[in-house]
């Protein structure tokens, strides 16, 4: 665990102090303000609200300034009635950034919740990163940790007392802070959710950058657009099971030459030898010319959602915006080396021979690969982290592999008694798109029995959204096991299945 910044602890100590002495006496919402210090720590607005629900907030908005070029704004809404003891802090997307949640999805259960805009106001947009590295350390690991803190206080000086219980729950971006957490500041939260994590966030920028090379270079002769159903199909003819689940875990073979078309043609019912070419590079995951692998690759399973990540309309090069390069195409500019490049620097100018290891400074802002989770177990913390093996932005390895290190470091046994990962069948990135496999509607409720009655999670039911191929249940067993068919009954009945 690194330890914090001065600036960071002094804002920590000020937060103590300033709502320390009032816990025993709430504080109307109103009159919140009045009682933040002045250094580092800015109450903006502090009024009532009420939602859609009819349930009323109080929403305290801030900002944070742990050094004089931060600027940290946040929002904490708590519940003033039927508060349930619960605090949440909800994670980020992407560059996070924009505007701040209006309230978040637990406040009708009656959590108090909290969000950040992570030090900048700029959505979607990595240029803010740009030779600023103030705002890269608040987006790295600063800023959840300190709007954390400052929350907890607030809802402390509003109710008369602190919270029972302290969760994180994020996906994708917010995966990766959830991880951030654990192992940086183990004592912020109990209970932490951390969901398609992006966790090795230098290695997966190398990866997007090089699966969008190959639908991009070369005047796009290796682009699959208008493709992707036929590799997505051939996949599920090879390795789907009755329900249409990718067998996951390495277990699905499947050789994209199958489908090559015959020699000097291109047809919509195959793929050209440059389309090949560029697929299996896709599926190999970023490595130099002698062989170092610098990232997994795309997972087998996740074709369905390349239409939306990776390859878009290929006929004009002024239409060619996948989703993926939302994040991709700004992040070796503003985000990957320890001095910024110039200006005219380009994406494409990225080179896999060179670049990779050039990361590694910004690696240790941004990533959250440590695997030594002892300080997050010795507080008695849960981490439940989950991964769609369909998920095309993030694939599913890199979390496996970190999984893997806990166990190494830990100890399989004792990892299991406070850390565990579910894999889920066919779920695309953070469960936006239905791509017919699985879906858990509810991660809270596992976590909260884990933390709170000390229920482990050994498997969570999931449900197919669609009903292609046909409708059904399933568990979601703790990784590394997986679920077997027992042999009888309906297979689209999850009392029909075990972990094994």
């Amino acid at each position: 665990m690194k330890p914090m910044t001065l600036p960071a602890l002094a804002i920590s100590v000020l937060i103590s102090w300033s709502f320390g002495s009032w816990a025993a006496d709430p504080i109307p919402c109103e009159a919140l303000a009045q009682h933040m210090p002045s250094d580092g720590v800015t109450i903006t607005s502090a009024k009532p609200m009420a939602l859609a629900a009819g349930t009323q907030v109080c929403r305290v908005e801030g900002i944070l300034s742990p050094e004089p070029s931060s600027s940290i704004r946040f929002a904490t809404n708590i519940p003033q009635v039927n508060w349930n003891g619960r605090f949440v802090m909800l994670g980020n997307g992407g560059y996070a950034g924009g505007a701040l949640a209006a309230a978040g999805p637990f406040l009708a259960d009656g959590y108090a919740t909290a969000v950040t805009d992570t030090g900048h106001t700029a959505a979607n947009d990595g240029t803010v990163f740009y030779n600023n590295r103030v705002t890269e350390i608040d987006y790295g690991h600063r800023a959840v940790h300190l709007a954390s803190l400052v929350s907890k206080s607030i809802i402390a000086a509003n109710q008369g007392r602190a919270p029972s219980y302290n969760y994180f729950n994020g996906c994708s971006t917010g995966g990766r802070q959830a991880l951030v957490s654990a192992q940086r500041y183990p004592d912020d939260f109990d209970g932490i959710i951390a969901g398609s994590p992006a966790h090795q966030l230098t290695g997966l920028a190398v990866e997007q950058n090089w699966s969008l090379r190959q639908f991009h270079d070369n005047n796009f002769a290796g682009n699959i657009h208008g493709k992707v159903n036929l590799l997505s199909n051939a996949v599920k003819a090879a390795c789907a099971d009755p329900e249409g689940i990718i067998l996951a875990n390495g277990r699905c073979k499947f050789d994209p030459a199958s489908l090559v078309c015959p020699a000097g043609t291109d047809a919509a019912s195959c793929l050209t030898p440059a389309q090949v070419k560029a697929v299996k590079a896709v599926y190999a995951g970023p490595s130099s010319s002698a062989g170092t692998q610098w990232y997994p690759g795309k997972p087998l399973g996740s074709e369905a959602s390349w239409a939306l990540w990776l390859v878009n309309d290929a006929t004009d090069p002024a239409k060619w915006k996948p989703a993926q390069g939302g994040f991709a195409f700004s992040f070796v500019n503003n985000l990957f080396f320890e001095n910024d490049p110039p200006s005219t620097y380009k994406w494409s100018d990225f080179n896999f021979e060179t670049d990779p290891t050039r990361g590694d400074f910004m690696a240790r802002i941004l990533n959250a690969t440590d695997p030594d989770l002892s300080a997050f177990q010795m507080r008695r913390g849960k981490l439940l982290a989950y991964h769609g093996t369909g998920d095309g932005l993030i694939g599913y390895q890199p979390t496996v592999n970190y999984m893997a290190s806990v166990r190494d470091r830990l100890g399989a046994a004792n990892t299991d008694k406070f850390a565990r990962l579910f894999l889920v069948n066919g779920m695309d990135h953070c469960d936006f798109v239905d791509r017919g496999g699985l879906s858990v509607a509810d991660w809270m409720s596992p976590l909260v029995n884990w933390v709170e009655k000390g229920v482990a999670p050994d498997a969570i039911m999931a449900s197919s959204r669609s009903t292609s191929p046909v409708k059904f249940t399933r568990p979601i067993c703790a990784w590394p096991k997986t679920a077997s068919y027992k042999g009888s009954g309906a297979r689209t009945e999850a009392a029909n299945w075990s972990c094994q």
